[in-house]
């Protein structure tokens, strides 16, 4: 665990106890923003995200991300964003389209939040 970690408490075998990790996953933009620089298109992904499908990050996970670079691998794979309009959907990214369009207009990068989304 490094010294930037949120949780600067937790003790070896809490880090290593993969209950521990589950009952500390980072769910809000807020708690996932003290890890790692949130992009605008990732913030808002969460935001379109929330109530849609769940967003659960295991602070082992979340050190793996780099914290500067939004097209990081690990973080791509946990983080859902919004496409710009130059992406592949057409509709506005209104509350509706997401309705119609949720996992094209959500790109969730991850095999599982496009699961729960519907997708």
């Amino acid at each position: 665990m490094t010294a930037t970690s949120p949780f600067p408490s937790a003790t070896t075998a809490e880090w290593r106890d993969w209950r521990w990790q589950q009952r500390h996953v980072l769910t809000t933009a807020a708690e996932i923003g003290e890890v790692v620089r949130l992009s605008e298109e990732e913030l808002r992904g969460l935001t379109l995200a929330e109530g849609r499908f769940r967003v659960a990050i295991t602070p082992y996970y979340a050190s793996l991300m780099d914290p500067e670079d939004p097209s990081c691998p690990v973080r791509m794979q946990a983080i859902p964003w919004v496409r710009s309009r130059a992406g592949r959907c057409r509709r506005s990214c209104t509350a509706t389209a997401i309705a119609s369009c949720s996992w094209r207009v959500i790109v969730a990068r991850s095999t599982v939040a496009t699961a729960r989304a519907g997708g």
